[in-house]
C-alpha cells in the first residue's frame, strides 16, 4: 500500500512539473509577442485603379489633383507593456522554474528520509526492500531528469537528477550504516560509485548544481562512515587515499568543464575533511600532514592547469584559488603543530594574533611555508616561461613571497622576527634591483608594509626600558626603521629603476619618517609610564617637544629642497602639536606645571614651541609666496588663526592654573578678574591688528571676543564676585577696574570704526553702534552692581537707602545719555534715556514710595523731578540741534499777533 502511495506521489510531482514547464513556455512566447519580436502581418495595400485620360488632356484639370493621395503606411503598433508587469513576470518565472524545483527537491528528500525512518520503526517493509525501493526511486528520478533535459527543461531536469543523487546517497548509507546489509568497504565503494555517476552526469549535461551536490556527497563520505574513519588513535590510510582521489577527480572535472566556484568549494570541503581527520585529543599523525601537503600541491597545480595545458589566461577563479589554497594550507599546518587543539575558536585566535608556537614545534613547523613557497615559485616559473599569463605569474610569485616571510616569526620572538622581516625586505629589494625583476621589488615592498604593521601593533609594547633610547628593544625597532630608509635610498639611486619606482621610493622614505616618528614617540611615553602614573605628564611634555622638533625638521627640509609635501607635513604636525598641548598636556599638568606658576614652566613651553613654529611657517609662506603652492598661500590665514586661538587658550589656561592652584579661596576667585583683563587685552590686540593690517578677520575676532568679555564681566563676574570686590567699595576695587579696562577697549574699538581708516565690510557698517551699545549696557550694569554691593553688602545700610541710591544712579545715568544724545545728535541714545527715565519713575512710584521714609521720598521725588526738568530744558533749548530746525514755526493769532507753537509771543521766542 505504501509503495502505491509513493508511486502516486512521484507521478503527481512529475505531472505538475511538466505542466509548470509548459506554462513557462507559453508565458515566454507571450512575452516575446508583446515585446515586438513577433510582429503582426501588415495589411495588404489596396490596388489603385488606373483611369485612362481623355484625348485632350490639356483642357482638363491637373492630373495630380485628380488622383487620390496614397494612404499612409499602416504599421503594427504594440502598446508598450508597463515595466512593473515585466518585473512581475520575471520574478514569477524565476520562482516557478527554479526556486520551486529546488524547494520540491529538498522537501521530497526530507520526506523520503523520514519515510525510511518511519518504515523502519513500524516494520512495514523489510530492510532490503527499503534499500531497493530507494535505489529504484533514485534511478527513476535520474531518468526523468534525462527526459526533461531532452525537452529543454534544464532547471527541472537538474532538480530531478539532484533528487536522484540524494536518494542514492541515502539508500547506500542506510544499507551500510543503518541496516548493516553490506560491509563498510563495500559501502564506501558504492558511495564512490554514486559520486562518480553524479560527476559524470554533471560533466555530460554541464549541470552546475549536480556537480556541487556530487562534490559535497564525496566529501561527506567520512562522516557517513563514522567508523572506522575517525578513531581515537588516528586515521586510516585508505581514507586519506580516498580523499586525495576525490580531490584529483574534482580538479579533473573542473579542468574539463570550468564550473564556476567548484574548485573553491572543493578546497573548503578538503579543509573541513582535514579538520575532522585528526581528533582533538590525539597527537597529529604524519599521514594527515601528507594529506594537507598533497592537497595543496593538487589545488595549486589545478589553478595553473589552464595556463600550462591550454595556453589560456587564468581568470579570477584561478587567482583566488591560488591565494585561498595557500592561506588554508598554512592555517591547517599551524593548527596541526599546536599541542592542544581545543576547537576552531582557539585556532582562529591563534592564527590571527600571530602567537608563537611552543619550542618543540617551532623548529619544525617553518619547513611547511618554505615548501609551499618552493612549489609556488616552481609553478610561477613554469607559467612565466609560457609568457601568456602575467597575472597568474604575479599572483603565484606574490603569494610565494608572502608565504616566505612567515618562517622567521614562527621560529623566534617578536623583535627577532621583525629584524628577520627587515632583512627579507632588504634582500628582496636589493636582488630585485640587481636582477631587474619588478616582482622581487614589489615583494620587498609588501614585506615592508607587513613589517610596519608588526612594529606598530606588537613591538611598540616591548619598549620602555630603564635607559631611554639605549636599550635593546628600541635599537631593534630602530633597525627595522632603517630598513625603510635603506630600501628607499636603493630605489631612488638605482639606475635600473623605472619612473614609477622612483615615485615609490618617495613613499618608502615617507614611511620611514612616519615610522621613526611613531616609534620614538612610543619610546618616550613608555619610558615615563609608571604604575603610579606620576611621571606620565613628563612623557606627554617631552613627546610634545619631540613633535615640535620633528615638525621643524620637516619645514626646514621642505623649504630647503622646495618640497611642498614635506612643508605640509611639518605644518600639519605642528598644528597637531598645538592641539595635543591644549587638550592633553595642559590638562594633565594643570595642577603641577613643572616650574614657576605662570609661563616659566614646562607646561607653557609645550604649547609655545609649536605655536612659534606655526607663526614662523605663516611668516615664511607670506614672505616666500612665489615659492609656495597656491594651497599653501591660501593656508596663511588659517595658520595665523590657529596661532592666535592657541595663544589665547594657552594664556587663559595658564592664568586659571596660576590662581586656582592657590590654597586661598578668595585668591582662587580672582581668576575671574584676571581672565577678564586678559580677554580684554587680547580683544584690543585683535582690533589694533585688524585696523593696521587691515584685516576684517582680525576685527571680527576682536568684536566676538569683546562680546564674550562683556557677557562674562556683566553676568558671570558680577554674580560670583558680588560680595568679593577685591578692594574698597564703590569703584575702588579690582573688579571695577577690570570692567573699566573692558569699557576702554570697547570705546577704542568704536572710535576706530568711527575714524574709518580702513575698508569697512558690509557687515561692519553698524559695528560702531553695536560696540557703543555694549559699552553703555556694561557701564549701566556695573554701576548698579557697584552701588547695590556697596550699600547693602559692604556698608550694611537700610534697604531704603540702597533703593534710593539706585534710583539716583538711574536718573543721572539717563540724564548723561540724554546730554550725549542731544549734543551728538544720536536718536537711539535719546530714546534709551527717555526709556530709562520712565523706568526710574516707575521704580520710584512702585518701590521707593512704598518702602522709604518721608525724607527719602522727598529726595527721590525732588531729584527725579529736577532731572526731568533739565531734560525738558535741553530738548527746548537745543531743539534746532535735535530736530534739525533753523527757525521755530510761527503762526498768526486771530487778532493778528504772532505766537509760536508753544504759546509764547514772537518777540519773546526770539530772545535767547
Amino acid at each position: 500500500m505504501e509503495t502505491i502511495v509513493f508511486l502516486i506521489l512521484v507521478a503527481g510531482i512529475v505531472f505538475f512539473a511538466s505542466r509548470n514547464a509548459r506554462l513557462a513556455r507559453k508565458v515566454s512566447e507571450i512575452e516575446k509577442r508583446l515585446e515586438g519580436q513577433v510582429p503582426e502581418k501588415e495589411p495588404a495595400e489596396t490596388p489603385l485603379r488606373v483611369v485612362p485620360l481623355p484625348p485632350d488632356a490639356s483642357s482638363l484639370p491637373d492630373a495630380g489633383k485628380m488622383l487620390p493621395e496614397p494612404p499612409a503606411p499602416v504599421t503594427a503598433s504594440v502598446s508598450p507593456r508597463p515595466p512593473a508587469s515585466s518585473d512581475l513576470l520575471t520574478v514569477e518565472r524565476v520562482i516557478g522554474q527554479r526556486w520551486l524545483v529546488w524547494a520540491g527537491v529538498i522537501v521530497f528528500a526530507a520526506g523520503f528520509s523520514l519515510f525510511l525512518r518511519y518504515a523502519f520503526q513500524q516494520g512495514w517493509l523489510s530492510e532490503r526492500v527499503r534499500v531497493v525501493l530507494g535505489v529504484v526511486a533514485a534511478v527513476g528520478f535520474a531518468l526523468a531528469g534525462e527526459r526533461f533535459h531532452h525537452r529543454r527543461m534544464r532547471a527541472l531536469a537538474e532538480g530531478l537528477q539532484a533528487l536522484g543523487i540524494i536518494l542514492a546517497y541515502l539508500s547506500v548509507y542506510a544499507a551500510g550504516q543503518l541496516y548493516r546489509l553490506v560491509p563498510p568497504h563495500v559501502c564506501l565503494l558504492l558511495l564512490f560509485v554514486v559520486t562518480a555517476a553524479g560527476g559524470g552526469l554533471a560533466l555530460a549535461r554541464t549541470a552546475t548544481s549536480t556537480a556541487f551536490l556530487s562534490v559535497l556527497g564525496a566529501f561527506l563520505v567520512p562522516l557517513l562512515l563514522s567508523a572506522p574513519a575517525c578513531t581515537s588513535a588516528g586515521v586510516s590510510g585508505w581514507l586519506v587515499a580516498y580523499l586525495l582521489i576525490v580531490i584529483a577527480g574534482v580538479l579533473l572535472l573542473v579542468s574539463i568543464r570550468p564550473f564556476s566556484g567548484l574548485a573553491l568549494f572543493a578546497l573548503a570541503c578538503a579543509a573541513a575533511s582535514a579538520w575532522s581527520l585528526a581528533p582533538a585529543e590525539a597527537t597529529p599523525a604524519g599521514i594527515v600532514t601528507v594529506f594537507v601537503s598533497a592537497s595543496f600541491v593538487l589545488f595549486a597545480f589545478a589553478a595553473c592547469l589552464p595556463s600550462l595545458a591550454r595556453n589560456e589566461k587564468a581568470g579570477g577563479q584561478q587567482t583566488a584559488l591560488v591565494v585561498a589554497n595557500a592561506a588554508v594550507t598554512l592555517f591547517l599546518f599551524w593548527w596541526l603543530a599546536l599541542p592542544s587543539r581545543d576547537g576552531l575558536s582557539r585556532a582562529l585566535l591563534t592564527y590571527t594574533s600571530l602567537w608563537l608556537l611552543p619550542s618543540e614545534t617551532a623548529e619544525v613547523f617553518p619547513i611547511a611555508p618554505l615548501g609551499m613557497a618552493a612549489v609556488l615559485f616552481l609553478l610561477a616559473g613554469l607559467v612565466h616561461r609560457m609568457r601568456r599569463d602575467q597575472t597568474l605569474y604575479y599572483v603565484l610569485a606574490g603569494t610565494a613571497v608572502g608565504v616566505l616571510t612567515l618562517p622567521a616569526p614562527l621560529m623566534r620572538s617578536g623583535l627577532a622576527a621583525s629584524l628577520a622581516w627587515a632583512a627579507d625586505a632588504l634582500l628582496l629589494v636589493g636582488f630585485g634591483l640587481l636582477l631587474r625583476r619588478h616582482l622581487l621589488r614589489t615583494g620587498g615592498l609588501v614585506v615592508l608594509v607587513l613589517l610596519a604593521v608588526r612594529v606598530l601593533t606588537q613591538d611598540t609594547h616591548l619598549l620602555g626600558a630603564d635607559a631611554i633610547f639605549f636599550n635593546r628593544p628600541f635599537l631593534s625597532v630602530f633597525a627595522c626603521c632603517l630598513a625603510f630608509l635603506a630600501c628607499g635610498l636603493m630605489l631612488r639611486r638605482s639606475r635600473t629603476t623605472i619612473q614609477e619606482q622612483q615615485g615609490t621610493a618617495g613613499w618608502v622614505l615617507a614611511g620611514f619618517g612616519c615610522l621613526l616618528f611613531l616609534v620614538i614617540n612610543a619610546e618616550i611615553l613608555s619610558h615615563y609610564r609608571s604604575p603610579a602614573g606620576t611621571l606620565l605628564p613628563f612623557g606627554h611634555l617631552y613627546a610634545s617637544f619631540w613633535w615640535a622638533g620633528f615638525s621643524i625638521f620637516l619645514l626646514w627640509a621642505g623649504f630647503l629642497r622646495h618640497d611642498h609635501r614635506q612643508r605640509t607635513a611639518g605644518v600639519a604636525l605642528a598644528a597637531a602639536g598645538v592641539l595635543k598641548a591644549l587638550f592633553l598636556d595642559m590638562p594633565a599638568c594643570f595642577s603641577n606645571p613643572f616650574g614657576l606658576p605662570f609661563l616659566l614652566n614646562l607646561r607653557s613651553a609645550a604649547l609655545l614651541l609649536p605655536l612659534a613654529i606655526i607663526g614662523c611657517a605663516a611668516h615664511l609662506y607670506a614672505v616666500r609666496a612665489d615659492r609656495a603652492q597656491p594651497r599653501e598661500r591660501s593656508a596663511v590665514p588659517a595658520l595665523w588663526a590657529l596661532f592666535a586661538s592657541g595663544l589665547f587658550l594657552g594664556l587663559t589656561i595658564e592664568v586659571c592654573a596660576c590662581f586656582l592652584s592657590s590654597g586661598i579661596a578668595q585668591l582662587r576667585m580672582a581668576a575671574l578678574v584676571a581672565t577678564s583683563v586678559l580677554w580684554a587685552l587680547c580683544a584690543l590686540v585683535f582690533v589694533v591688528i585688524g585696523a593696521d593690517t587691515p584685516s576684517h578677520a582680525w576685527r571680527a575676532a576682536g568684536i566676538c571676543l569683546l562680546t564674550v568679555v562683556v557677557f562674562k564681566a556683566g553676568v558671570i563676574d558680577a554674580t560670583l564676585l558680588y560680595r568679593v570686590p577685591y578692594g574698597f567699595p564703590l569703584f575702588l576695587n579690582l573688579k571695577f577696574l577690570s570692567v573699566c579696562l573692558v569699557l576702554f577697549v570697547l570705546a577704542y574699538a568704536a572710535a576706530a570704526y568711527a575714524e574709518s581708516g580702513f575698508d569697512i565690510q558690509p557687515w561692519e557698517k553698524d559695528a560702531g553702534a553695536y560696540l557703543w551699545s555694549l559699552f553703555l549696557g556694561l557701564l549701566f550694569v556695573e554701576l548698579n552692581v557697584e552701588t547695590s554691593s556697596a550699600f547693602s553688602t559692604v556698608w550694611t545700610l537700610a534697604d531704603q537707602t540702597a533703593a534710593l541710591a539706585l534710583s539716583l544712579v538711574w536718573v543721572f545715568y539717563g540724564l548723561e545719555m540724554l546730554l550725549v544724545g542731544v549734543f551728538r545728535k544720536v536718536l537711539p541714545l535719546r530714546i534709551a534715556a527717555l526709556c530709562l527715565f520712565g523706568a526710574t519713575l516707575l521704580k520710584i512710584w512702585t518701590v521707593d514710595l512704598r518702602c522709604a521714609e518721608l525724607p527719602f521720598k522727598m529726595v527721590a521725588l525732588l531729584g527725579a523731578g529736577m532731572a526731568f526738568l533739565i531734560g525738558a530744558y535741553l530738548y527746548r533749548r537745543f531743539s534746532a540741534r535735535v530736530f534739525g530746525q533753523t527757525e521755530e514755526p510761527v503762526r498768526s493769532a486771530p487778532d493778528g499777533s504772532g505766537t509760536d507753537a508753544g504759546g509764547d509771543d514772537a518777540t519773546g521766542s526770539a530772545q535767547p
